[in-house]
């Protein structure tokens, strides 16, 4: 398990991209504006090397040795319809603000820093974030399809 919940558009600090056989997959950006939303973490595999470092959970994505193969925390891919099915009122650990408002002390102290509340997500939406996060996707995506071309 992940020390912490995390569903939420937040920065990530892209590392080591100047390490030996290490691909541009963000474009040059040192930091991505990604949206996240797991429980769970993983470690980074034998022989890989970590390209993205979360401030909630430090593993975020790798890079499998010089190879154009990789593994992410968070999620490039979402659309608006995706994000709204990932944050259905079902998911654990997400809440408007009127519930935390009306939340205990002892239950409200336990929630996660790194989950944003359902109001805020739906403000992210409103405020273009899917839009602004589609050339990250695109980079990585064309970064991996450029090691398909001999």
């Amino acid at each position: 398990p992940s020390e912490h919940v995390e569903v939420v558009w937040i920065d990530q600090e892209v590392v080591n991209t100047d390490a030996c056989g290490i691909k541009d997959w963000f474009g040059g950006r040192k930091v991505i504006n990604v949206f996240e939303i797991h429980t769970e973490s993983f470690s980074i595999p034998r022989g890989a090397r970590r390209i993205v470092r979360g401030k909630y959970c430090a593993n975020q994505a790798y890079q499998v040795g010089d190879q154009y193969a990789l593994g992410l925390q968070f999620h490039p891919e979402v659309d608006e319809e995706k994000v709204r099915s990932l944050t259905a009122p079902s998911f654990p650990s997400l809440y408007t603000r009127e519930e935390i408002m009306a939340m205990d002390e002892e239950e409200s102290t336990r929630l996660s820093p790194a989950a944003m509340t359902r109001d805020d997500i739906e403000l992210c939406l409103r405020d273009g974030r899917i839009e602004r996060n589609l050339p990250i996707a695109d980079s990585i995506y064309d970064t991996w399809c450029s090691g398909f071309i001999l």
